[in-house]
């Protein structure tokens, strides 16, 4: 016999669930730190840094997410490790929207899915943080109780804010109302660029009309009358 009873005990029932916990919990840090590495320190700390130095923090900062893991589960209740997953899948599940929705439908707008996302976060966060940062609350209708997951609550209304139609029509319409504004104040000032050119060059009075001048929309108001512009012959 080469090993104690306990120790094969030990790997035959729990080395699997040690290594099946180690794999993902691996995999999760790795993501960490590139994504750290890519959208933190290349874009803010140092732009112009080699691939070698990329892989260098990537695997610092790899380190740093599993200590940080490790110190999580020595020192602190169990439950918290529990809460704080399933708080994860919370935040995570607001980016539902944005990821399917914005890419497989025309329906939503970025704006819209925007603003459900802050919507969803904040509503979800704030509503777990009033639970003592548990994931799951309580609503009371008809006299009844029923416990519900916050995130699914987060997630509908965050599809709801970023399906309104009526915001996104009433944005586009104020966006076309500028544009045309912005177009005819381009319109206006070029006339009046043109005429004074043709004055600049000698042109007579008469072979500007005025009146054209003074139809022009430019901005929110209209262009007036010259005070001197009298009838001609």
């Amino acid at each position: 016999m080469l090993f104690p009873s306990w120790f094969a005990g030990f790997c035959i029932f729990s080395g699997p669930i040690a290594i099946g916990a180690l794999v993902p919990a691996a995999v999760m840090s790795i993501g960490a730190a590139n994504l750290f590495t890519r959208n933190v320190w290349k874009s803010y700390v140092d732009p112009g840094i080699s691939h070698a130095g990329e892989a260098a923090v990537a695997k610092v900062a790899s380190l740093v997410v599993k200590l940080g893991a490790l110190l999580f589960i020595l020192f602190l209740p169990t439950q918290f490790a529990l809460d704080l997953q399933l708080l994860g899948g919370l935040w995570i599940l607001q980016t539902f929207p944005a990821l399917v929705f914005g890419l497989f439908t025309r329906w939503f707008r970025a704006e819209g899915l925007l603003l459900g996302w802050i919507a969803g976060i904040g509503w979800g966060s704030w509503t777990a943080w009033s639970n003592g940062l548990k994931p799951l609350a309580t609503i009371d209708l008809g006299g009844a109780s029923y416990t519900f997951y916050v995130g699914l609550g987060a997630l509908l209304l965050n599809i709801a804010v970023a399906g309104d139609r009526d915001h996104h029509c009433r944005a586009d319409f104020a966006a076309s109302k500028r544009s045309h504004g912005s177009i005819l104040m381009l319109a206006g000032h070029l006339y009046l660029f043109s005429a004074t050119k043709r004055f600049a060059q000698g042109a007579d009075a008469g072979d500007v009309n005025l009146d054209d001048v003074a139809g022009l929309q430019i901005g929110r108001g209209a262009v007036g009358a010259h005070p001197d512009h009298v009838a001609r012959p």
